[in-house]
């Protein structure tokens, strides 16, 4: 039997979890039958007169009742899932908890009490090593929980809540009748959540007092939630000031409670909502906001940026001076509101509790011993590019996940199958087809061809014992074996394109997918997807930007705040080739002063003789001149390279998919200096977050080094928005649980 405790069904902000999601357990197909312990029966979970499936459990929250008495009915074989960590320690069977957050735990400054102290370290502790299960809403409090405690990071499961379709813009007229309803004048800035000292009303009131003796016309600010007895964050705010202007008193209004409602109207009819809060496990009220077309202004930390997404103005919530910036730039720059609200609505659509729901039952299903089966392949096991540091990602992640049994296919033995292996994964051996060995077009597609069809067995093996659902696939040469065992077993396919497909790829890639029911594929870039715009492949193809690490971002207070270079230490990183473009670009160097720079380049040489040896004997020729040219090789430790150097150019002639390197360098503080060719146009702006050259200009590049030893760019902004913009959209938290989303879509 499984149960959900329903205690906190009323009265609490754990009731909209609960509530939504019996709403969808009682429409959800599955065969897991469902109980439901209440303090009282309850019309939203079955209707009377006998409110079947439902039991009395009406043991106090946090009380010594609900650890030692609870229903007879339990038994080992049992599960339970409690909405909160105030789980019954002594129950029999299999416990699952759901964390919303941690916040008693790590803002102890805001909450004082022995009982919740107690309740937010000791007992929690407990309850965390009895469960055979723990969900939490973000990745945030994941990692939280890790952070705090010893726990087996396989027992948490992610579930992002969902949003309530209640939500959604409303009409002028809704608007109006709301805010004439509850008292609110027709423009307004606006607060909702509760009115604790961790949710930071006390800066958001001093930004904005910032804000209005700057303009005073702004609209008033409009705060809407129940306050903590004994709370007043006004005079927190005011009292801290040297002087406030009386007329400002009237300009800050505490609403209390309004009906629910009439939230989304007067989330609609708002200038903008301001949530600073210092720490969130989820935060529904600027997600509400958002999908009611309303600009949001968000902190910058915990949950939220993973929530909203690239859809906020963000703000440190410590930082008054930048919650007074942003309060002035949503209210008097009408384009920079436009995207944000644009791009919201579409965002909150991947919020779905009919999507939270079954994943809940996946893991009452996992906990009665059914799992789904992923194959993960990849083409090489020695070359370790940017295609594997993300694949070991997922295959790291996918790992501490209850839904999945995982396997691993790899050619051979080498570097990337060692790091793999160091993960406590078993690796099958599986030999890929051979590819462009010869040069002739004509022989190698031949090759291809057949070595495709004569490999095929050792996949289709693999995939058969192994009762594989989903097949993935990690480069290029897998596409067509895959494709074939997928006409002999039933599982679906994703095909990880980190390429830019052309001529002969393009065309067989194109065949297949166009001949594949079965056949989800991700592309790292816009740039990667183009070539197949217009065709049938193009609504296959879902986009899924690369990440960096999280220990890769260094903190932003350690940002080099320097200027001035009269030598640069210079970075490049990646396969020595012709179309990484090294040797064009040290040609280009040949004619600045020797002592003005030295540079790394570091990555294999390429086997190809010719360029081999011409690139060589340019660095030899270079050396001699004078010239600084470390040639390290293959680095396993690239951050730490990274951080030996100011600048990081990225070479490439040919257009390349994503350029993690360029991403890691920004989250080192690293200022990029790239091609324009590259894919880092999609994001990268010049004298932003980057500095731009033409590789085909051979007085470009420096050209360019000179303006940054002439102090012609601010290195300190460019270092702050790129450190920014990866932080906030290369957040490898966010985007593993999108390709989670990506799983959840493909079965």
């Amino acid at each position: 039997m499984v149960y959900l405790d329903c205690r906190m069904l009323e009265g609490s902000g754990i009731s909209t979890y609960l509530s939504n999601l019996i709403q969808q357990f009682r429409s959800n197909h599955s065969k897991i039958q469902l109980n439901y312990l209440v303090k009282r029966y309850s019309n939203l979970i079955s209707q009377a007169p006998d409110y079947p499936g439902q039991h009395l459990f009406q043991s106090k929250i946090y009380s010594i009742n609900e650890q030692l008495f609870f229903p007879k009915t339990y038994d080992k074989n049992d599960l339970l899932h409690v909405p909160h960590y105030n789980a019954p320690l002594r129950f029999p069977g299999k416990l699952i908890v759901t964390v919303h957050d941690l916040c008693h735990l790590v803002m102890k400054e805001f909450f004082k009490g022995p009982a919740k102290r107690f309740y937010s370290s000791i007992f929690l502790r407990q309850v965390l090593k009895k469960s055979s299960a723990i969900i939490t809403p973000s990745h945030f409090t994941k990692g939280e929980i890790l952070k705090y405690f010893i726990i087996d990071p396989k027992k948490i499961t992610v579930i992002h809540n969902g949003l309530d379709s209640h939500f959604y813009p409303r009409t002028i007229n809704e608007q109006k009748a709301a805010q004439k309803a509850n008292g609110f004048p027709s423009s307004y800035l606006l607060y909702v959540g509760n009115i604790k000292r961790h949710k930071n009303i006390k800066r958001l009131i001093q930004g904005y007092y910032k804000a209005w003796k700057q303009k005073s016309e702004l609209p008033k600010l409009f705060i809407v939630g129940q306050s903590d007895q004994g709370y007043d964050p006004y005079l927190e705010a005011t009292s801290e000031q040297d002087e406030v202007h009386p007329d400002f008193e009237n300009q800050v209004i505490f609403k209390g409670y309004v009906p629910y409602e009439d939230l989304p109207a007067l989330y609609s009819g708002a200038d903008a909502f301001i949530f600073p809060s210092l720490y969130e496990g989820f935060g529904f009220p600027p997600l509400e906001a958002m999908a009611c077309g309303t600009p949001v202004i968000a902190s910058n930390n915990s949950s939220l940026p993973e929530v909203l997404g690239d859809n906020a103005l963000y703000v440190d919530p410590y930082d008054i001076h930048q919650i007074t910036s942003s309060i002035l730039k949503i209210y008097e720059n009408a384009e920079l509101v436009e995207p944000f609200i644009n791009n919201g609505l579409k965002h909150v659509q991947r919020y779905s509790w009919e999507k939270a729901a079954e994943k809940h039952i996946e893991i009452y299903d996992c906990l009665a011993h059914k799992k789904r089966n992923i194959l993960f392949v990849d083409q090489y096991s020695e070359y370790y590019g940017g295609g594997q540091i993300i694949l070991k990602d997922l295959i790291k992640h996918i790992h501490t996940l209850n839904q999945w049994n995982l396997r691993v296919a790899l050619p051979s033995s080498g570097n990337f199958s060692k790091e793999i292996k160091e993960l406590g994964i078993k690796i099958n051996d599986c030999p890929v087809p051979v590819h462009d060995i010869t040069r002739n077009p004509i022989i190698d597609s031949v090759l291809h061809l057949a070595s495709s069809f004569w490999l095929a067995k050792n996949l289709y093996k693999i995939c058969k014992v192994n009762d594989i659902n989903i097949l993935y696939c990690n480069g290029g040469r897998l596409f067509l074996m895959s494709w074939l065992v997928s006409k002999m077993l039933d599982f679906q396919m994703i095909w990880h394109f980190h390429l830019v497909f052309h001529d002969r790829q393009k065309q067989l890639v194109e065949f297949l997918g166009k001949h594949s029911e079965r056949l989800k594929i991700i592309a790292v870039s816009e740039k990667t997807k183009t070539p197949f715009q217009g065709n049938d492949l193009e609504s296959k193809i879902t986009i899924l930007h690369n990440w960096i690490r999280p220990e890769f971002m260094i903190d932003s207070r350690h940002l080099s705040k320097r200027q001035q270079y009269r030598k640069m230490n210079l970075l490049n990183v990646g396969r020595i080739s012709h179309e990484k473009g090294q040797y064009p670009m040290l040609q280009s160097m040949n004619h600045i002063p020797a002592n003005s720079f030295q540079i790394t380049i570091a990555g294999k040489l390429t086997n190809e003789q010719k360029f081999s040896l011409k690139f060589e004997n340019l660095v030899n020729e270079m050396i001699k001149n004078g010239f600084t040219i470390n040639l390290p090789g293959y680095l396993s430790d690239i951050k730490n390279e990274i951080s030996k150097n100011d600048f990081l150019i990225v070479s490439s002639i040919v257009p390349e998919a994503f350029g993690i390197t360029a991403i890691e360098a920004m989250a080192r503080g690293v200022v990029v200096l790239a091609n324009r060719q590259d894919s880092l146009s999609e994001f990268m702006v010049h004298q932003e977050t980057g500095l731009f050259y033409d590789a085909d200009d051979p007085q470009s590049l420096p050209n360019l080094i000179h303006e940054i030893q002439d102090q012609k760019y601010d290195l300190v902004r460019i270092r702050k928005n790129a450190h920014q913009m990866v932080k906030t959209r290369f957040y490898a938290p966010k985007q593993l649980a999108r390709f989670e989303e990506i799983l959840e879509e493909t079965v």
